[in-house]
């Protein structure tokens, strides 16, 4: 452990941003599955979205240890979900865990730009309008990134046949 004290924090940094790099170069080969549909994409905006719905809806009623304890209950379905159907697309433990540290980072990140996009921080109207038009320069790149991950790119719905 002595040893991780004395590496600076940069190396981290560049260790993380590699990783999440090669993620991105095989998800787009193909080599591992990153996101699996559109509807995969959409479960981990949840794991973000969710939260920040829930804290905005409810303020400070979330004090409720009972709500509490649903909420991050369903939050750890969630996460649960994500993995398991991410193991289940790539069938190997490394392709998994690379694949799951690529997919997470890159949907938290696009759905707290969308975020800030949407309802932007700042106290003037010139903050407000420099942090919507950064968050608009993220996702304008980070989406087709995140277009280019997803395997299986066709929209599909069951037909309700008449029954008369």
């Amino acid at each position: 452990m002595e040893y991780l004290k004395t590496i600076p924090n940069e190396y981290f940094i560049y260790g993380s941003i590699g990783i999440l790099l090669l993620g991105i170069i095989l998800g787009f080969t193909k080599t591992i599955t990153v996101y699996r549909d559109f509807a995969d994409l959409t479960k981990v905006f949840m794991l973000v979205l969710a939260p920040l719905g829930l804290f905005y809806i409810l303020g400070d009623k979330i004090d409720n240890r009972i709500l509490q304890n649903i909420f991050f209950g369903i939050e750890g379905l969630l996460l649960v979900w994500i993995i398991v159907t991410t193991f289940i697309d790539n069938r190997n433990i490394f392709k998994t865990l690379l694949a799951l540290i690529t997919k997470i980072p890159l949907g938290v990140i696009f759905a707290i730009y969308l975020v800030n996009f949407i309802s932007p921080s700042g106290n003037t109207k010139s903050k407000r309008r420099q942090s919507r038009g950064i968050a608009g320069i993220v996702m304008l790149f980070l989406a087709p990134i995140l277009y280019g991950l997803v395997r299986n790119k066709v929209w599909s719905f069951k037909k309700q046949e008449n029954v008369l």
